[in-house]
């Protein structure tokens, strides 16, 4: 199902985007638009006032949320990656450090 994410300032690698749209399929951008009229047929969310960006990928992350990846522990692991994910995180990739 195609949803279309309208009325936001959008981020794009050319700078940004006022009032355009952000067309998902799935779990990935389709495409994004100069425009905010709906498309038909998409569920529409309505980012008026809001900032859209994509999510964010951490190439070199210890941990999060007072949490160590070294601690070895599933509990460690889900409790920083949740950390991450609050601040829209959608990656990472943990780095280890040994002694």
């Amino acid at each position: 199902m195609l949803k279309q994410i309208l009325n936001g300032r959008i981020l794009t690698p050319e700078g940004w985007l006022e009032n355009g749209s952000v067309i998902v399929e799935g779990n990935k951008i389709k495409n994004v638009i100069n425009s905010s009229l709906p498309v038909e047929g998409a569920e529409h969310i309505d980012a008026k006032g809001c900032v859209v960006v994509p999510g964010g990928i951490e190439m070199h992350v210890h941990g999060g949320g007072g949490r160590d990846f070294m601690e070895g522990t599933e509990e460690a692991f889900r409790e920083a990656i949740k950390a991450h994910m609050e601040y829209g995180t959608t990656s990472i990739f943990p780095t280890l450090s040994s002694s």
